[in-house]
């Protein structure tokens, strides 16, 4: 069986990859799509860029703002939600999976 420390050690290196990911979609959400999603546009796609940009920068807050609720809890001593924070993160980041794969219309 794992020990306590180990699930608490395990719930804080998912915010802090929560913290790293929003930090990066924030201060550079042109290259963090690149990386994740696609290859480099070209000129045709590009006129979308500004709305990739956008909705990383949304991610981006999305995941800060979930990094700042896990090291609340953490904080706090409430592993209990630290652990129901990552459980629901690991959904989401189901969920951006499959939305990113199902993606149609304009590459990036």
């Amino acid at each position: 069986m794992v020990s306590s420390d180990t699930w608490k050690l395990l719930g804080l290196s998912v915010a802090g990859g929560y913290a790293t990911l929003g930090t990066w979609a924030l201060v550079a959400p042109r290259h963090g799509a690149e990386t994740f999603f696609s290859p480099r546009p070209s000129s045709a796609e590009s006129l979308h860029a500004g709305d990739i940009e956008r909705y990383m920068r949304l991610l981006g807050a999305r995941d800060l703002s979930i990094a700042a609720a896990m090291a609340w809890f953490a904080n706090s001593g409430d592993w209990r939600a630290m652990g129901q924070m990552t459980l629901t993160g690991l959904f989401l980041c189901a969920a951006d999976a499959v939305a990113a794969t199902q993606a149609k219309g304009t590459r990036l």
